[in-house]
């Protein structure tokens, strides 16, 4: 079906009742609800959209990190709503107030490995591709082998020493 061509009259229906869509539909059987919004949008009746700035992400990434409180963030940001600003959240990976401690490995290689990273304060993804091992160190130790301990250690400037433990015989 061709896209057909918004009336005069119809442009007056959508700038009379915008954004009342219930009513828009029934008085304007031919037209969709997506557009009926787009037509809002084209006649300038809806509100543009902001973009975020650098500074505002910034912003909001230090507030999450300080354990601000949802309803400090909103004052914050008085021109945007909670959907916006959740969503820069969600994008942006700071759900947590806190940052969560990394859980301790029961490998103390890679948990040594790990400690080194954060006291240099480089991601750990950046170890991974320097040695050619992307996700090795992130979450899981199961995909981490010994060669990959190994690399990570000559990386950082460390020495692999082995202790063999006496074993009664």
């Amino acid at each position: 079906m061709p896209a057909q061509r918004w009336l005069p009259e119809e442009d007056a229906l959508v700038r009379q009742l915008y954004p009342d869509f219930p009513s828009l539909l029934s008085a304007l059987p031919r037209r969709t609800k997506c557009a009926i919004r787009f037509r809002g949008q084209t006649l300038k009746l809806t509100t543009p959209i902001k973009p975020w700035l650098v500074t505002d992400i910034s912003r909001l990434r230090q507030a999450r990190e300080d354990g601000i409180s949802n309803d400090e963030i909103r004052k914050m940001f008085p021109e945007r709503n909670w959907e916006a600003i959740y969503f820069q959240i969600k994008s942006f990976k700071i759900l947590r107030r806190h940052p969560r401690e990394a859980s301790a490995f029961r490998h103390p290689a890679v948990g040594s490995i790990r400690k080194k990273m954060k006291e240099a304060k480089l991601p750990i993804v950046c170890l991974a591709r320097r040695i050619g091992a992307p996700n090795t160190f992130a979450q899981c130790e199961r995909s981490t082998s010994i060669t990959n301990i190994i690399k990570a250690v000559h990386y950082l400037g460390g020495e692999i020493d082995i202790v063999w433990s006496e074993q009664e015989g």
